[in-house]
């Protein structure tokens, strides 16, 4: 869901709710500039997009166990 900043920040309790359930992109001068997903969750672009730069066996599951907690 893409909402503008000014939006986000009226209605900032009602977007909450709705981070929890899909992703919440807010844009200020119609470019996308920050992210707003529940604590815990990761978007799959992000380990596609190392896709060719960790070695080969590398996997989803080492990258999340080997993930500093705190």
């Amino acid at each position: 869901m893409y909402v503008t900043a000014t939006e986000f920040k009226n209605h900032l309790g009602e977007y909450l709710d709705i981070a929890l359930k899909e992703e919440v992109i807010i844009t200020r001068n119609k470019k996308e500039r920050f992210r707003l997903s529940p604590y815990g969750s990761r978007s799959s672009i992000d380990i596609e997009s190392l896709f060719g730069i960790l070695p080969s066996d590398i996997n989803e599951k080492k990258i999340l166990a080997d993930k500093p907690r705190g």
